[in-house]
Formats: structure tokens, sequence, C-alpha cells
């Protein structure tokens, strides 16, 4: 048994006269009585006394031994209490925060002393996500919002059926998804056409709905004429190899 728990223990003797008889009990050759006609004896185990212990019961007549007439032995063995399982970890595959539509899977990480078989079960604000399941991940589709998300585990030793032994919860934010950028007006600061050798700025005007920072690329006749910038203008100045129309994107 584990410790903690009560133990009675009850010695049946019988005298072939009658008499009045007396019990004494006794924990690894230990009184834990003195003599008495009670012939139950209840051990209140504790956790220093983990292990195999020996217990005997004694009678006596009181007109024979006075250390006693008649004695049983027994084995018992007293074992450390089932501990609950503990949550070490909760975490997401993927960092807070993530757009509306990913998939985030969180994995809860749990210790038992004892190795028992552990169940978890996942909550969104509150609200069981799962049912009680050997698999410590549950896979998650974010919408858009702050979300707080619970594990709770139990090993079927403590916890009543609807209760948990631990439980950890972590929040998470998923924003809505990034827009793309969009060019709203791209021109040149002289009309078209002009004389080779004038040299023509070409500007961007865009938005982006994050106000994320933009890169910027040129071509001419689909050849890209600038690396990839945080610049919006291109200042391009014809040479007489390109008299005619041009493509500038």
């Amino acid at each position: 048994q584990e410790a903690g728990i009560a133990v009675t223990w009850a010695a049946e003797a019988s005298d072939q006269e009658g008499d009045g008889l007396q019990f004494l009990f006794l924990v690894d050759d230990q009184p834990v009585t003195g003599w008495q006609y009670q012939n139950q004896w209840t051990w209140q185990t504790s956790a220093n006394e983990v292990g195999t212990h020996s217990i005997v019961a004694k009678v006596k007549d009181g007109a024979h031994n006075q250390d006693g007439d008649s004695s049983k032995k027994a084995s018992f063995t007293i074992s450390r209490p089932n501990e609950k399982p503990v949550i070490v970890e909760l975490a997401a595959d993927k960092a807070s925060p993530q757009e509306t539509g990913s998939i985030v899977t969180w994995t809860a990480q749990a210790n038992d002393a004892e190795n028992d078989r552990i169940l978890y079960r996942f909550f969104l604000n509150g609200l069981p996500t799962t049912d009680w399941q050997s698999s410590n991940r549950w896979a998650w589709t974010g919408s858009e919002g702050e979300a707080q998300v619970e594990v709770q585990v139990r090993d079927g030793k403590h916890a009543e059926q609807d209760g948990f032994d631990d439980r950890r919860s972590a929040t998470f934010i998923i924003l809505h998804p990034n827009q793309k950028p969009a060019i709203i007006n791209f021109s040149p600061d002289q009309l078209s056409p002009q004389e080779i050798g004038s040299t023509i700025i070409w500007t961007v005007e865009f938005m982006d709905a994050e106000n994320d920072p933009l890169q910027f690329l040129f071509s001419l006749d689909g050849r890209a004429v600038s690396d990839w910038s945080d610049s919006p203008v291109w200042s391009w100045t014809a040479s007489a190899e390109q008299i005619g129309q041009h493509v500038i994107e």
C-alpha cells in the first residue's frame, strides 16, 4: 500500500479456559501498543516508513509467560505515494504572431515519476478542442485574434473523471493575413516623346496596408536596369542606340 494509508490489523486468538486475553503489536520488533484487551491496532503509515516491514501480534492470558504465550508474524510493504504527472513544457512549432489560416502544432511535455500512462486534453479559449488522448500534440488552424491555449494532463490515479492533475496555458496571437503591396501610379517626370540624351525620372507611387518596408526593381523592354532596392525612383538617360519606342516597368 502507499504511504499515508491507515491499515488495521486484527489478531484472532482462542483460549481453552476462556481466560481474558491481552494483545501486543510490534512493527520491526518495536512495540507500537502496550498490552491491551483490544485485538486490533490501526497503523497510520507515513512517508518515512516506505519499505517492507515485519508486523507481529502477541497474545497472553496472564497465567503463563508475561512476554506472550503465542505470536504471529506478517510481512507488509509500504510504497511511495503515486505522484501526479507534471507538465514541464507547452510549446508551439511556430512563434507568435502568425497569420490567419496558419497551422500551429502544440506539443506538451509531461513527466510522471512512476512512468504511468499520461492522458492529455487541449483547450482553446476555455473550450475543449480534444477529448482525453494519449497523444501530446494538437494541430490548430489559427483565426484572427489573441488566443489562450491550455493543456491538461492526468494519469488516472488522482483526479476524478472530469478532473486533471496538472495544467499549463500559453497565449498566441493570430494576425490578419499580410496584404501584398500595390502600385497605384507609375509615371515619368517628362512626357513622351523626348530626345536622346534627355534624363527622365520615373517614380513609383505605392501603398502597403501594413506599411512594410518595400523594394523596387525597374526594367526596360523586359530587361532589369536596377537591382532590388528601397528607392521608388529610377533615372534614365536615353542614348542614341535607344531611339524608338520602349516599355518601362
